[in-house]
């Protein structure tokens, strides 16, 4: 059975519409993914993975590639690669606006956790 003219039209909007959604998910799954480099103070102890970014008073929750990090210490001059997501509930109790997935620990400088609060 042949397809009229019109049919053929139907399907060519049909899978162009298709192939523009599918396009556009993938550059929404891209760019989620992108990574970028964070830098500021962290600290890390019971319940609490604090990263607070320099010339910001937001404090995100942090989770990823910490292996060289020890529990119970602070750091500053903190430098991260990873993704951050967007405004939420993260995080112990979901006491933190956003999630920082770190994927490299590129620099950390140990400090006494009273050096870090003077440093708030």
């Amino acid at each position: 059975m042949r397809q009229t003219q019109a049919q053929n039209s139907a399907m060519k909007k049909y899978f162009l519409t298709l192939g523009a959604v599918i396009i556009i998910l993938g550059l929404m799954i891209l760019l989620k993914k992108e990574k970028t480099v964070f830098s500021g103070r962290y600290v890390n102890s019971f319940e609490t993975s604090a990263f607070s970014p320099n010339d910001s008073k937001e404090v995100w929750w942090v989770e990823g590639n910490l292996e060289k990090l020890s529990d119970g210490d602070c750091f500053k001059d903190v430098v991260f690669e990873g993704s951050l997501t967007n405004k939420g509930e993260y995080g112990h109790l979901g006491a933190y606006t956003r999630k920082l997935t770190v994927k490299k620990i590129i620099q950390a400088t140990e400090i006494d956790c009273k050096e870090f609060e003077a440093l708030k």
